[in-house]
């Protein structure tokens, strides 16, 4: 294989990664805005004990908000898109924010708001698309929204 196909290859692999990253992207915004919107205030059921039950969320609720809710909760990603070259990047929560933020998404209030948020963390993470967030960015961001 000529330097030249080797170039060529490589190139139409970080456009596709690009383009996947890009589908992840607008996915988990999608899914955010949706969970948020339908689940932010629940009947607290059997269903819903059910699921609030099986999860330690008050263990778990960093590593909860990692897999999920750092995606595409809104106002946790927050997108921009720089002059030059008209791209658009993405910002997500540091890690040293993530247990606070996801926090307040659990904070006291009304039962079934309460109970929405929680079931909205687990619904993030179960449903969330990783390939929103570059390879190479571990902590994308240094301050906390």
């Amino acid at each position: 294989m000529s330097e030249e196909q080797a170039a060529e290859r490589r190139r139409a692999e970080r456009e596709a990664r690009k383009r996947a990253q890009e589908e992840a992207t607008a996915y988990n915004d999608e899914l955010g805005a949706a969970v948020v919107k339908s689940l932010s205030r629940l009947r607290v059921d059997e269903r819903v004990i059910k699921i609030l039950t099986a999860v330690d969320l008050h263990g778990e609720l960093d590593k909860i908000a990692l897999r999920g809710a750092r995606y595409g909760f809104p106002g946790w990603v927050v997108h921009t898109e720089t002059r030059p070259a008209r791209q658009s990047s993405s910002t997500w929560p540091a890690a040293r924010c993530r247990p606070r933020r996801a926090a307040t998404c659990r904070a006291p209030r009304a039962l079934a708001e309460h109970a929405g948020r929680c079931v909205a963390l687990c619904v993030m993470a179960l449903c969330a698309r990783e390939e929103a967030m570059a390879n190479s960015t571990t902590g994308p961001s240094t301050r906390c929204r």
